[in-house]
């Protein structure tokens, strides 16, 4: 779980400093430590021609403990989400981190959220969402009309859906918001029709 995750990361964390205080020892004979240049294309994913840029290793070191203090800093986050707004909250305040979390924390973060269908894998969002709605101060004949159950489960997916967009970097965010924001509209019709 998360306490032997937090173990792991603050081992890698101790390892990769004394890497990099090794670095210094003999720098020229390690001028392309773990890194090569003429990669293989025909390897690659298929995509349209781009530049890379090869980092030097320290450069590399620092990414890497970026990213592992991304990851320690879900392990301390994510057990405290109690609710749709902390869920919401906490992945705003992830995705608004600088410098920007890589794609393993983000996806780290996606499977640590939803686990089995289920939130942190032990709490059923539509729950969330009809504690939601009580909180909201709904009266009990509107929550207690027979198509409340079928907007409960459609606006779960449609939050689930909105924070795995959110989990995602900003470039492909972008065409899953405008998807999103159709669907919420719909939704708003919906809610309309049951108040």
């Amino acid at each position: 779980g998360i306490k032997s995750a937090k173990k792991s990361i603050a081992y890698a964390q101790a390892q990769l400093k004394e890497v990099s205080g090794s670095l210094g020892y003999d720098a020229s004979k390690i001028h392309r430590f773990a890194f090569q240049p003429a990669l293989n294309m025909k390897m690659m994913a298929p995509s349209p021609p781009r530049t890379v840029d090869l980092f030097t290793t320290e450069v590399a070191l620092d990414k890497l403990s970026e990213t592992l203090s991304h990851l320690d800093w879900l392990c301390n986050a994510v057990p405290t989400i109690s609710s749709l707004a902390s869920l919401e909250d906490l992945i705003t305040r992830f995705t608004l981190m600088r410098p920007n979390p890589a794609v393993v924390p983000r996806s780290y973060l996606r499977l640590m959220v939803y686990q089995d269908l289920k939130i942190l894998g032990k709490h059923d969002i539509n729950e969330w969402v009809r504690d939601s709605l009580v909180a909201y101060k709904l009266p009990p004949q509107v929550l207690g009309a027979p198509e409340v159950e079928a907007f409960i489960r459609s606006v779960g997916k449609l939050t689930w859906r909105h924070c795995h967009t959110l989990c995602h970097n900003i470039g492909r965010q972008r065409r899953r918001v405008v998807k999103s924001v159709d669907d919420w509209a719909d939704m708003q019709a919906t809610a309309d029709h049951i108040d």
